[in-house]
């Protein structure tokens, strides 16, 4: 009878104890996108952050799919699309036209910071030439911006050669290939 007396089971006539464990999983969004939107990208992705920890009717899975997949990307030009998250101000996506300065959604402060003005001309001189430029920082997210920022300086150019902002490691291969 188990050691407990007839008919009380293992544990001398309770039921065993229930524990339940509740498995908490981290959630990431990334956004990737070959538009330079990046402050308005940042933006909107803390708004649906903020989105998930308050008491919105709109599941966050929602507010990603209408992101993705229903914001229209405007046309180059005059047009701009305007969008709003549940209790956040309203974002603005804008191109440029053709022949316009280009729309740079970051600022070149990071660029005119992290560089003295005679690097920075060196760079530039490097990417009219169409020669390879590598960008190392300890610093992850701010590549992206300084990137942008060089690419913006070429206008009216564009950059016809490989544009990779953020390479991992075991991609340093395509360094060694054969183009700008």
């Amino acid at each position: 009878d188990g050691g407990g007396g007839a008919g009380r089971g293992r544990h001398g006539g309770r039921s065993p104890r229930r524990v339940t464990y509740r498995l908490l999983a981290p959630k990431a969004l990334v956004l990737v996108s070959h538009y330079p939107f990046l402050d308005t990208y940042r933006h909107m992705l803390t708004g649906v952050y903020r989105a998930s920890l308050s008491a919105s009717p709109l599941p966050v899975e929602r507010l990603v799919v209408n992101l993705v997949q229903e914001v229209p990307l405007p046309p180059c030009g005059q047009v701009e699309v305007r969008l709003t998250l549940p209790d956040q101000r309203p974002w603005r996506l804008r191109r440029a036209a053709r022949n316009s300065l280009p729309a740079l959604d970051s600022s070149l402060r990071p660029l005119l910071a992290l560089l003295s003005p005679e690097r920075v001309l060196q760079v530039f001189e490097c990417l009219l030439c169409e020669g390879k430029v590598c960008l190392v920082s300890a610093h992850v997210s701010i590549l992206a911006p300084v990137a942008a920022a060089l690419l913006a300086l070429l206008f009216p150019f564009e950059w016809q050669g490989i544009y990779i902002p953020l390479m991992p490691c075991s991609m340093f291969e395509v360094l060694d290939a054969p183009v700008p």
